[in-house]
């Protein structure tokens, strides 16, 4: 039957049921069919369907098509339809199974909220970044490869690891959820707009602190009883003139800013405000949190922090890191072996901040109450 026309093919179905012509058709058209189908569905699986039911439209409109009809045209308009038709079912069901599965997670949501920050904390440093930067902060692959200074595939195995691990800690918690539920809860749930109204009071907000000399904040920070050490808490503010300076030791003043060491890490580092935590002896501290103040939030002394501001725990070589935003004024740490403070600016030009020992603080405190 290789010699026959299509019309004589369709002819010899139609009228005597011969499977041999059909067959024929089919051979001869398939492959175009079939090809055309995938680039339409982007779909190996979607486009056989469409290319089977194009031709199922052939065998029934055989008896009807004229001899001016084209039939590889017919063939390829009758195939965009079905496609069309196949694609628009399959979107309506994807958007049915999402509503579904939002409203799943919305309720879960409910229950992963109050110990999702806790989980975050629990992460190591490099897991913990990449989630931040895909989920909160929205990032490509790509972003999240040159943020953390590796390959797209190495960021988005972090990324998938890092969900891995919140699952497990959550579940430590007595909350089940899928990892599909996190991630889509992490996308849509986990970052609300802020007011319009608070994006103004930030953008006019003046540092106060920062045009606060350092001998005014040592003597407010006496007054407020600074020197008992056992409470653990000192001056948490701002700006460039910090109490840390005054009490480091002269001699540290001739050493460079920034290393050879120190600038490489800058460059793996873009788009983090990061730095290296320091015992008073010059050796990292691991596990220790670091707080972040901004224009808006800031680390208050002797009252309950709140939630919104914003912490970090040091990985095993000391390092922590924030996401960079203009907002962002300072990181701090109140910890047992001393205080430390360090404002982005000054973490640019040198990633590291040094406790400085409590015995240092309070004789500082002393003499500012005295004069």
């Amino acid at each position: 039957m290789t010699g026959l026309t299509d019309h004589q093919l369709l002819r010899s179905y139609s009228a005597e049921g011969s499977e041999a012509a059909f067959a024929e058709l089919v051979e001869r058209h398939i492959d175009f069919v079939y090809s055309a189908a995938l680039r339409i569905t982007s779909d190996p699986h979607l486009a056989e369907d469409v290319t089977q039911g194009a031709f199922v439209a052939l065998a029934q409109a055989a008896g009807k098509l004229g001899n001016g009809v084209v039939v590889p045209g017919w063939l390829y308009t009758t195939m965009r339809n079905i496609a069309g038709k196949a694609i628009r079912c399959r979107t309506r069901e994807r958007e049915a199974a999402a509503m579904k599965e939002v409203d799943e997670t919305d309720s879960i949501w409910e229950q992963i909220t109050p110990h999702l920050d806790q989980a975050l904390g629990q992460l190591n440093e490099a897991d913990r970044d990449a989630l931040l930067l895909r989920y909160f902060q929205r990032q490509t692959a790509r972003q999240i490869a040159q943020a953390l200074g590796t390959s797209e595939e190495a960021a988005q195995k972090r990324v998938s690891r890092a969900i891995d691990r919140i699952r497990e800690l959550l579940m430590e918690r007595g909350v089940a959820v899928g990892a599909d539920g996190l991630a889509l809860g992490l996308s849509t749930l986990v970052v609300q707009t802020a007011p319009a109204a608070l994006h103004a009071a930030i953008t006019k907000s003046a540092i106060t602190v920062a045009s606060t000399s350092t001998f005014s904040l040592l003597k407010w920070a006496g007054a407020k009883g600074l020197a008992a050490a056992s409470v653990g808490t000192v001056i948490l503010g701002t700006g460039a003139a910090l109490l840390l300076q005054s009490a480091a030791p002269k001699s540290q003043a001739s050493k460079p800013l920034v290393t050879k060491a120190a600038a490489a890490e800058a460059v793996n580092n873009a788009g983090l405000v990061w730095g290296i935590l320091k015992s008073p002896e010059g050796q990292p501290l691991p596990n220790v949190e670091v707080y972040l103040s901004t224009a808006s939030v800031k680390v208050p002394v002797y009252t309950e922090r709140s939630d919104k501001v914003q912490t970090t725990v040091t990985g095993p070589d000391g390092r922590f890191a924030f996401p960079e935003d203009g907002a962002n004024r300072a990181a701090i740490v109140v910890h047992e072996k001393g205080y430390g403070q360090a404002s982005v600016s000054e973490l640019e030009k040198k990633p590291e901040i040094m406790l400085q020992p409590w015995r240092i603080l309070k004789a500082l405190c002393a003499r500012a109450t005295k004069s």
